[in-house]
This record gives structure tokens, C-alpha cells and sequence, in this order.
């Protein structure tokens, strides 16, 4: 009797791939339950040092601004005139078609990864950049925006890439991108309005910005300058109110 009630024991038992199995999901389950739980702990930590980050530089920036307000005022006072510094960069829109464009001006295009119609890039204000864009100047239009407007640029329309691929700005992308060294969306903002060492690779992030046609059309002609009544060209500070009306 007792090889037979231990057969029927075995009998009772589950198969070991069962059990082996049933393990492997159990170990899953609280393997994926860590991650959840470390994840959302990440996300709550940068939450808050984003909120932090935000409020320190932008009272940084109404700093800058009040500042230059009363070097303005300062200089009116004694009939001078305030001239504040060149600003760090440009935004650069295609307006026109590439289809019959000069070899050398698609080259520029490439550099300043302009390929569609109504993108919208940053290039460095510098002698180099500048030429080209003298150069380009038939088919698009550039000039410099405030910070205001450019934190409306890339809280709205703005990208990542990631090994070649777009992704959101979120808080933990723009920490794996940098390593730690940057960790929210205004600290890409910052770099880019100040023209710091950060600068390029931030660029180099950012996918080009897709804009929408301009309420109410471009209200000139695209193959003629900005200067002449046209929309091609350098805007100088005027270029954000093309801008609005493409972001919004």
C-alpha cells in the first residue's frame, strides 16, 4: 500500500514546468512592480526640481529685464540711446520651396536641417552663420525672438530626439539625453537664450520645430526681401510676430 499512496501523492502534485513557470511570473510581477514604483519616485523628484528650476530662472529673466528697462531709461535721461547686445542666436524659417534651389543653397539647407516648408531651426548668431544666411536670405526668413516667445516655442511645438527618434520633452527623456546634467525643459531654454556651452548640444536635441501656415497668410511676397515689403529675409525683432501667428 505504501508505493501505491506515494504514486498517488505524486500524482497529486503539479509538473515542475508548471511551478518553474508560475515562479518565473511571480518574479516578473514584482520585478515590473520595482520598476513602477522607482519610476513614479523619479518622476515626482523631477517634478519638483522642474517647479524649483522654473521659478529660480524666471525671476532671472525679469531680472535681465528690469535691468536692461532701467539702463534704458538711464540713457534716456542723459539723451543717449541704450543698445543692448547682439542676441545669441536666430530662428530661421523656410518659406519657399527647395525644388530648383541652388546646390550650394540646399547644402545650407542641409546644415541648418531645413527640409520643409514652415520649419522653424536656431543657428548661432556668429560671422559664419550670418554669411549664410545672407546667402539663403531669398528663401527664408530669420531674425531673433525674446524669451518669452521662446519659451512658448518649445513648451508648444518643441521635440526630442533620442537615437534618431522624436520624443516628447518630458522630464526623464531630457535627463537620459544629458545624463544628469540637465533635467527639465527650462534648463534647454536657458541655454539656448543665453547662448552658453550647452548650447549646441541642446540644439542638436531639439528636432526641427514644425510650424502651422501663418494666420492670415504671409501678407507679402515670399520671393521678395522683408525690406521691399516682402516676407523673405532678415525681420530683425519683427520676426516673432510671424512666429505667433505660425505657433498659435
Amino acid at each position: 500500500m505504501e508505493p501505491l499512496e506515494m504514486s498517488t501523492c505524486l500524482k497529486d502534485l503539479p509538473p515542475y514546468s508548471y511551478t518553474s513557470k508560475e515562479e518565473y511570473s511571480h518574479k516578473l510581477q514584482t520585478l515590473k512592480e520595482t520598476q513602477e514604483r522607482l519610476y513614479q519616485e523619479r518622476v515626482q523628484k523631477n517634478k519638483e526640481y522642474a517647479l524649483k528650476r522654473v521659478m529660480e530662472l524666471t525671476a532671472e529673466y525679469k531680472k535681465t529685464e528690469l535691468d536692461t528697462q532701467m539702463k534704458e531709461k538711464q540713457a534716456a535721461m542723459t539723451n543717449q540711446l541704450y543698445v543692448s547686445g547682439d542676441p545669441q542666436f536666430f530662428v530661421v524659417i523656410l518659406i519657399r520651396s527647395m525644388i530648383r534651389m541652388p546646390a550650394k543653397l540646399k547644402k545650407i539647407c542641409e546644415l541648418f536641417r531645413l527640409k520643409k516648408i514652415n520649419t522653424l531651426v536656431m543657428v548661432r548668431n556668429n560671422e559664419s552663420n550670418r554669411r549664410m544666411l545672407q546667402k539663403l536670405r531669398n528663401f527664408v526668413a530669420y531674425g531673433f525672438i525674446d524669451i518669452n516667445l521662446l519659451r512658448t516655442l518649445v513648451y508648444k511645438r518643441g521635440l526630442g530626439r533620442i537615437d534618431n527618434k522624436a520624443v516628447n520633452l518630458t522630464n526623464e527623456n531630457i535627463e537620459d539625453a544629458f545624463d544628469g546634467e540637465l533635467r527639465c525643459i527650462e534648463e534647454l531654454i536657458y541655454h539656448l537664450h543665453y547662448g552658453t556651452e550647452y548650447f549646441k548640444v541642446v540644439n542638436n536635441f531639439l528636432m526641427p520645430f514644425g510650424l502651422n501656415c501663418p494666420k492670415g497668410g504671409f501678407r507679402g511676397k515670399k520671393n521678395r526681401d522683408y525690406v521691399e515689403g516682402g516676407c523673405a529675409g532678415n525681420w530683425y525683432s519683427e520676426i516673432g510676430t510671424l512666429v505667433k501667428r505660425m505657433v498659435d
